[in-house]
């Protein structure tokens, strides 16, 4: 029944179906994933990442459930939560998080102030995917200056502005980076 209504459309209903059966199965795997998908196709992040919880609390060494976990986590905001998950995955299995997850790992990171983490998790990327990710190098360049890293961020921009000369954002990136200041002799 809960397919049906999914198919159809109407996820309200589903839901509602799936959490009768979950009351009433309460050891159920499948039911809290299942409630979890109805939750992501709505955008209700905080409630999927609770159904996805259950999951990992049942199946721990699971990170396909952990990865989904972070995702709805930190696209509920809840940076702090997702950069666990997400770290607990990379310790785990190293090779499993996507670039997407990359990303949102590394942007949890910068969004809970770990910039020497964000700066890790960024400068891997940028070696994996050989520098040809714009967004990438911009976040690499910006948690160089905020780590106050001004040669190692002017560095990081200047290669990328050989790539894309024109982009007004690296441009603005570049006007961030502190001026050295002279060593007194």
């Amino acid at each position: 029944l809960a397919s049906f209504y999914e198919q159809a459309g109407r996820t309200d209903e589903a839901h509602k179906v799936l959490l009768k059966a979950l009351h009433t199965t309460p050891g159920s795997r499948r039911l809290p994933i299942a409630l979890g998908r109805i939750c992501e196709a709505n955008q209700q992040w905080s409630q999927a990442s609770v159904y996805y919880a259950m999951v990992v609390n049942h199946l721990p060494e699971n990170h396909v459930w952990r990865k989904q976990r972070a995702r709805c986590l930190y696209y509920s905001g809840n940076f702090t939560a997702a950069f666990e998950e997400f770290s607990t995955c990379q310790k785990n299995d190293p090779e499993s998080l996507s670039l997407a997850e990359m990303i949102a790992f590394g942007d949890a990171a910068l969004q809970i102030g770990n910039l020497e983490k964000a700066q890790s998790v960024f400068d891997d990327i940028s070696v994996k995917y050989q520098r040809q990710l714009l967004h990438v190098e911009i976040l690499r360049g910006l948690c160089a200056i905020n780590r106050g890293q001004s040669t190692s961020a002017k560095s990081i921009i200047a290669t990328a502005r050989k790539k894309w000369p024109t982009d007004e954002t690296l441009l603005e990136v570049a006007a961030l980076i502190p001026a050295e200041q002279p060593t007194a002799r």
